[in-house]
């Protein structure tokens, strides 16, 4: 039988998982992530894809992990690094210390990478460190002016 060797090939599962995430359902899609990335460990694609899907189902800590997986194979990987700072953020206990470590090694690769910026100025205004958010706040502003997340961030800076 062809087929059922064909249903476990690292391809398959990982197009099954992308189906899934598609759809939002993220539930299946980490699923079929999980055997893809069982099936090749240390692929980085199969790594991300899966820790997107625990983040967008909001299980931050398996995206970390995830996250972390992604940064042992690419070290230079701002995207990578910026999402698994977020989950420290965003998870049910934050940690922020080591959430703004982790974004600003991102922004010494990247120093005017969109996405860590607005972050990172989240992270501060959480722990109230109003100073912070607001010089990086500016940053945002100076690396891209039209930016939707400027927007976003004064509206969340200004909701304190």
């Amino acid at each position: 039988g062809g087929i059922e060797e064909f249903g476990a090939t690292y391809e398959a599962q990982m197009q099954a998982g992308d189906m899934y995430a598609k759809i939002g359902r993220f539930d299946e899609a980490i699923k079929f992530y999980e055997a893809g990335v069982k099936l090749n460990p240390n692929d980085l694609q199969a790594n991300l894809v899966l820790a997107n899907s625990y983040f967008d189902s909001k299980q931050f800590e398996s995206a970390e992990k995830y996250y972390a997986k992604v940064l042992e194979i690419n070290p230079k990987d701002v995207n990578a690094r910026t999402d698994l700072a977020t989950t420290l953020v965003e998870r049910q206990n934050p940690d922020y210390e080591r959430a703004i470590r982790e974004f600003q090694e991102s922004l010494a690769i990247d120093p005017k990478h969109e996405p860590t910026l607005y972050n990172l100025a989240v992270a501060y205004s959480r722990k109230g460190d109003a100073e912070n958010a607001q010089k990086t706040l500016i940053q945002l502003e100076e690396a891209n002016p039209n930016s939707q997340l400027v927007g976003r961030l004064k509206q969340i800076m200004s909701a304190k």
